[in-house]
């Protein structure tokens, strides 16, 4: 319940498409056919969209700690240099805030990563 409420656009996202999967279903009267367009929404929300959210989120996880590093390595030196290095910081910091928005738009805007959300809630 608490990512739903903390991510209520992935949430609203996931939820249009998952409607507009089975709004074929609807006006089915044959169940064999409203089966399989469940299943066949089901698949390409449970498989191909949060397949496509993995390679991303490790991607950013990459950048993350390299800037990371690189702020951390920032820091460090500018003891060594008397505060030069702070610039190195301030640019790393910079372009980690850059990444953090661009996860926030890019991941964020595949309708599963509500779904994917809940996958990794649920295996802490």
């Amino acid at each position: 319940m608490s990512i739903r409420n903390n991510d209520g656009e992935a949430f609203q996202s996931f939820r249009s498409e998952l409607e507009k999967g089975l709004r074929e279903a609807r006006h089915e009267s044959d169940p064999s056919r409203v089966r399989a367009i469940i299943e066949d929404t089901q698949h390409e929300l449970f498989e191909v969209q949060m397949s496509q959210i993995a390679p991303q989120v490790k991607h950013i996880k990459n950048t993350h700690l390299t800037e990371a590093g690189i702020a951390v390595a920032g820091l460090g030196l500018s003891v060594l240099t008397g505060g030069a290095s702070l610039l190195a910081t301030g640019i790393a910091l910079a372009h980690g805030y850059k990444s953090h928005s661009d996860y926030k738009s890019k991941v964020t805007a595949n309708p599963c990563h509500f779904l994917w959300n809940v996958k990794q809630k649920a295996k802490t």
